[in-house]
C-alpha cells in the first residue's frame, strides 16, 4: 500500500470510530427517555373537556385528500 492509501485508511477508522465514541458519550450523558415516562398525548384532557390541540371530525379534511395539493 502507498502512503497516501495508508493515510486515507488512518483519517477514515479515525472518524468511524471517533464517531462511535462521540455517540456512545453523547448517550451515556443524555441518556434517552423511556416511553413510560412521557404522558400520553391521546389521554382525555382534565374535566372530559376537548383539548384545544384536537380537531373535531367535522372540520377534518375528506379522506385521501391533503388540503389543496394534487396528487402527482
Amino acid at each position: 500500500m502507498t502512503t497516501s492509501a495508508v493515510l486515507m485508511m488512518i483519517v477514515a477508522m479515525l472518524v468511524v470510530w471517533g464517531g462511535l465514541v462521540a455517540s456512545v458519550l453523547f448517550l451515556r450523558a443524555r441518556p434517552e427517555v423511556d416511553d413510560a415516562e412521557l404522558p400520553d398525548p391521546d389521554a382525555a384532557a382534565p374535566g372530559g373537556e376537548q383539548r384545544a390541540d384536537e380537531v373535531s371530525p367535522s372540520s377534518r379534511a375528506a379522506p385521501g385528500r391533503r388540503g389543496s395539493r394534487r396528487a402527482r
